[in-house]
């Protein structure tokens, strides 16, 4: 048996799943935006396609989940999906949030400091 021997100390670091989704819907903009400006070190969230080849932030390809649409993202087009709220399941009381084009979504993370892609 090998035993597991740290050769450094390393810093804890906190990565949001699905962005702030206690506080906002999750994989959507105001839960990643929440993480960051409380300064957490890393936002996962999940991509998905249309069936026309935009990449939108959605977790899971089920749309009945986090939108008020029906059935898979990968069966629709992106003018359809731009039409879903991705918002009010969470709260009645939050102004519907549109499904965000991944390409729209960096753009507002690009001038922040932790922030990265892959």
């Amino acid at each position: 048996m090998n035993p597991v021997h740290r050769t450094e100390p390393r810093q804890i670091e906190i990565v949001c799943h699905k962005g702030a989704n206690e506080y906002a819907p999750e994989n959507t903009y105001a839960a990643a935006q929440l993480c960051i400006d409380w300064g957490m070190d890393f936002v996962e969230i999940d991509v998905n396609r249309s069936h026309d080849g935009m990449h939108y932030i959605l977790h899971g390809p089920e749309l009945d989940a986090t939108t008020n649409g029906r059935g898979r993202i990968d069966a629709m087009l992106a003018a359809e999906i731009d039409q879903l709220d991705a918002g009010s399941w969470f709260d009645p009381r939050l102004p519907a949030s549109a499904c965000r084009v991944w390409s729209h979504f960096c753009v507002g993370f690009r001038a922040k400091p932790k922030c990265s892609w892959m």
